[in-house]
């Protein structure tokens, strides 16, 4: 596919400094989404994924601005509290960019979380009518939900010869279903191969440098939740414990109900995940445990 690029201007910088160059093929992509949006009652989710340092947070900045130029760095959100508060105040046809994949929320734990607030989210975009992005490291991450039903494409940022930034793959909503269900085990994007390679140049259309202020910011309240981060492996140890022990007769349903007896309630898909995230790391078989 040959790429053409047209000349795009900022709103309130249509100077030779305020411009960014952009794939005729995307923009085309984009400007039926926005005629979806704002005239047949839809909402649009896109996912961007890629290695950290693949560029995509400017991906994401560039096809937010392009779909909704009202679009600032104040709705570039770096943590779950930004993103809903971010979706709750949006107006409708608005973009909304998650970029959970900077603070390095890179494992299956972490995103347990990340998960249920998309979830939770997922009524008030469509009422709204919202152009959101989530900007992570790897869609293998999302459920199925997310992945298959909501999201209707994905672009693959990637590095090319010698390491260079700049260019992703673009997956449909059937590419990336099929993505998804065949990749999902080995975390592999071998299957399906698609033709779409498009680059993107480094110029973003917000105010970049606050925008880094606020990453760097957000890098250092995550440092500080290294305690939670230890509270949590804790709370699924004993989860398991209670789980695989061959003394202790209890399945998770029942101890689902023990949860939610106990005032702070917990659901068998959350303890489900505890089991998952922690028994491929314990050093120590839990069955040799004497609870006496």
């Amino acid at each position: 596919m040959k790429e053409e690029y047209t000349k795009h201007w900022q709103k309130n910088n249509p100077t030779e400094k305020g411009h960014y160059y952009f794939a005729d093929w995307l923009a085309k992509q984009l400007d039926g989404i926005k005629r979806l949006i704002n005239t047949h009652d839809r909402d649009y989710v896109i996912i961007i994924d890629g290695q950290e340092g693949s560029a995509k947070s400017t991906v994401a900045a560039q096809i937010a601005y392009y779909v909704d130029r009202s679009f600032t760095q104040e709705r570039m959100c770096l943590r779950p509290d930004e993103f809903i508060d971010k979706i709750n105040s949006a107006t409708k046809g608005q973009a909304v960019v998650f970029d959970e994949a900077y603070t390095g929320l890179a494992s299956r734990a972490a995103f347990s979380e990340i998960n249920k607030l998309l979830v939770e989210m997922m009524m008030e975009m469509r009422k709204k009518n919202l152009f959101v992005v989530l900007c992570i490291p790897s869609v293998f991450y999302l459920e199925k939900y997310a992945a298959l039903h909501r999201a209707r494409g994905l672009f693959h940022c990637y590095f090319g010869k010698g390491g260079k930034r700049g260019q992703f793959l673009a997956y449909n909503d059937k590419k990336l279903k099929q993505l998804y269900l065949y990749g999902k085990r080995a975390m592999s994007y071998y299957f399906p191969k698609v033709n779409i390679k498009c680059r993107f140049v480094k110029t973003v259309p917000i105010d970049w440098v606050s925008y880094e202020e606020r990453k760097i910011k957000a890098l250092k309240v995550k440092k500080v939740s290294k305690r939670a981060e230890l509270h949590l492996n804790q709370r699924d140890f004993l989860i398991t414990l209670l789980l695989e022990h061959p003394k202790i007769k209890i399945n998770q349903r029942k101890l689902a109900e023990i949860f939610k007896m106990s005032g702070y309630p917990l659901e068998q898909r959350s303890i489900s995940g505890s089991v998952e995230r922690i028994k491929g790391r314990l050093p120590i078989n839990i069955g040799n445990f004497d609870l006496g």
